[in-house]
């Protein structure tokens, strides 16, 4: 979902854990699909939008809501990169 509602229902359900230590950061994410052979894994270019299915997870880790880092996860492969807004 793309633009999730805030304590709304989601499309499928996805079980998400998240732990850490003095040096790491560990997310396990889980997705569930009922029609597993629908999953759309598009290329592009960097920064380009597709309809691909994909998991992200952004840390602010100065917790100043203006710049962070964007880890995403597509069938097709995985992106990093550093988010300034």
């Amino acid at each position: 979902m793309f633009d999730p509602k805030e304590d709304g229902d989601p499309s499928f359900q996805t079980a998400v854990k998240v732990a850490y230590d003095a040096e790491n950061l560990y997310v396990f994410a889980r997705m569930f699909d009922p029609n597993p052979d629908s999953i759309v894994s598009l290329l592009s270019r960097r920064d380009v939008k597709t309809q691909s299915e994909q998991i992200k997870v952004m840390v602010d880790s100065y917790h100043d809501r203006r710049t962070g880092y964007e880890f995403g996860v597509k069938p097709g492969g995985c992106e990093a990169r550093l988010l300034c807004l």
